[in-house]
């Protein structure tokens, strides 16, 4: 129902950062991502990417390496604010499959990563097309395209 415009996806991304999120909050990325989020999410922001490695980048992320990733956030002391998915991939090229980026989304809607995932928790995505998103779960979703 809102909209923002601005001057490309680094711009809006790191406004919509700046107002969802407090300095040293966590932006979970899958890696490899774009190199340049990680000045586009700390120069305004003041928000950490913090990488979640994949066992295979080019199916895209787990719920268990979603939750891997935030509990070791977590563990140093570290808030998790928002997942940020660009799809397709920079730099790999990949368009990840309407399934992956479902099933990341419905792991964290359905608790499966409680007690991380709060209500205060962002899902930002680049293209989510289609995507079977639940409009009602607790959880805001963004298209930044």
């Amino acid at each position: 129902d809102h909209c923002a415009l601005g001057a490309g996806v680094a711009s809006l991304l790191s406004h919509v950062l700046f107002i969802l999120s407090q300095p040293s909050d966590v932006i979970l990325i899958p890696a490899p991502y774009y190199s340049s989020f990680e000045n586009d999410l700390q120069a305004l922001a003041a928000t950490v990417p913090w990488p979640v490695h994949m066992a295979n980048p080019h199916l895209g992320p787990t719920v268990v390496e979603l939750e891997a990733a935030a509990l070791q956030a977590e563990r140093e002391g570290l808030s998790v604010r928002a997942l940020l998915i660009t799809n397709p991939n920079d730099p790999l090229g990949v368009v990840y499959r309407p399934t992956t980026i479902t099933n990341a989304w419905n792991g964290l809607a359905e608790g499966e990563c409680t007690p991380l995932w709060t209500k205060s928790m962002h899902f930002l995505c680049t293209d989510p097309g289609k995507l079977d998103l639940n409009p009602w779960s607790e959880f805001s979703t963004m298209s930044l395209a």
